[in-house]
């Protein structure tokens, strides 16, 4: 109620007052570069979910041509309110001044995917939203009235399904709708805001790579992103790996990821038939898979000169460790819990980043105290998770973020003639990259991303030493 409330005053309030617009506020519709849809999610036995997250996907060069605006700022309100606010869109973002200093050339932004909270989960065709493009960051909620606010247009609600595997019936290896939906924090006057300053400033690394990946190949898929990055950006200072950067298994020599599947030991028939990818487990286990262990025997591998340095918050409190591996690469933890200062440095140091994130199923226990106060706490549970490549993070008008390339549409099995058995392998092209904002958790320590049900947990980056 309370968010509804808020964006029906910001609505009235715009007839009331008017406040100085510095470049006219643009109104956009279905086609200007920008698509609503609705995120369905797909367990290990192919089953779907409908979930109450939306996602704002921006084709950065298609709105720079439809609005002659190449840089800017997207607002989206709905009856929940502001579900989005500030989202910066640079159609050529430059590389951290690090990476500029030593000649390395930016890379034109990719499409975009933005999750928001729908109201519900319900699988509707349309949303009443309104979604506006502003020149400059809105900073307080007369400016976010006078700009954003209006009758919101019916837009189609597309499908975007999220297949990321899953290792049996029902689980669904994604969040599960939180019991309250996240707003974003509103736009209000912040520190220094009369001086006219607010906190703004953004990173990205170039050359967004990403390779399809096989079901359940999250782990290897996300290194191998990592390192094909590192081998684009900085062979010329030796760092230069024998590979290319494709779509395999384990078994299919000369590619990144099917190197790392193997390094990693997951257990793998085929690009649909596949398990997930371990944390540490041991080479004798049921399932040995180690992506850490991938990850350290490949370091030492190919990188013999020990040009590449490895850091890592959350998780073990060193690597590779009880993993195994007895190569010459480690590295010991620097925080119990992944920061976002952490991750940004890293981002401005030109390293290659892999985040592990946890999805949360989540559950109410009513409480009352000895005087009868009744009151109450939220159990969380891990249903699964998922692995990524951060390229990118931000901070506009004190709401930071992070960009992140992964694969969100892995192949899978189908069944083709209703028999109730799969019998085709199905490629998907699944390259997503997405931004998200980045929270706190109700669990202590750690950052969400988009929503309480995503928290981040470990990170690990590899960074050249140049």
């Amino acid at each position: 109620m309370r968010i509804k409330t808020f964006a029906l005053g910001l609505l009235a309030s715009a007839t009331a007052q008017a406040a100085p617009v510095s470049a006219p506020a643009i109104a956009l519709t279905e086609g200007q570069g920008v698509r609503l849809s609705r995120s369905v999610f797909v367990d290990g036995q192919g089953a779907l979910h409908d979930t109450d997250e939306g996602v704002l996907e921006v084709n950065p060069g298609r709105l720079a041509a439809l609005t002659g605006r190449s840089r800017g700022y997207l607002h989206v309100v709905t009856d929940l309110g502001a579900v989005a606010v500030n989202v910066p869109v640079d159609l050529n973002p430059g590389v951290p001044p690090l990476l500029a200093r030593l000649g390395v050339r930016a890379t034109q932004a990719p499409t975009t995917q933005v999750p928001f909270a729908l109201a519900s989960a319900d699988p509707v065709p349309f949303l009443a939203a309104r979604v506006v493009y502003t020149a400059s960051p809105v900073l307080d909620s007369l400016t976010f009235a006078n700009q954003v606010g209006g009758a919101p247009l019916t837009w189609p609600l597309n499908v975007q399904t999220e297949i990321i595997g899953g290792a049996g019936p029902g689980d669904i290896q994604a969040p599960a709708a939180p019991p309250i939906p996240d707003p974003l924090p509103q736009p209000q006057k912040g520190k220094n805001y009369e001086s006219g300053f607010n906190p703004e400033y953004q990173y990205t690394l170039p050359w967004v790579l990403n390779v399809n990946a096989a079901s359940r190949q999250c782990g290897p898929a996300a290194a191998a992103n990592v390192f094909a990055y590192l081998d684009k950006v900085y062979t010329p200072w030796g760092i230069d790996f024998p590979h290319i950067h494709a779509a395999a298994v384990a078994g299919v020599n000369g590619t990144f990821v099917g190197e790392l599947d193997d390094r990693m030991d997951r257990v793998v028939t085929d690009t649909c038939n596949g398990q997930n990818t371990l944390h540490c487990n041991a080479p004798g286990d049921a399932d040995p898979s180690s992506y850490i262990r991938g990850i350290f025997e490949y370091l030492d591998a190919w990188d013999g000169a020990g040009q590449l340095t490895v850091q890592h918050q959350g998780g073990d409190a060193a690597y590779p460790g009880d993993c195994g591996g007895n190569g010459d690469h480690e590295s010991t933890r620097e925080g119990n819990d992944v920061t976002f200062e952490w991750l940004c440095d890293r981002v401005q140091a030109g390293s290659g980043i892999i985040l592990t994130v946890g999805y949360y199923d989540w559950d109410y226990i009513n409480t009352v105290d000895e005087e009868g106060q009744f009151g109450g706490f939220f159990v969380y549970t891990r249903t699964g998770g998922h692995m990524l490549r951060v390229y990118g993070c931000g901070e506009v008008a004190g709401q930071r973020y992070l960009r992140t390339v992964d694969d969100g549409q892995q192949d899978r099995m189908i069944d083709t003639d209703d028999d109730d058995e799969a019998d085709l392998c199905e490629e998907r092209d699944g390259l997503r990259t997405q931004f998200w904002t980045i929270g706190n958790s109700p669990v202590e320590g750690r950052m969400t991303m988009g929503s309480h049900t995503r928290q981040i947990e470990n990170a690990i980056a590899i960074t050249p030493d140049l």
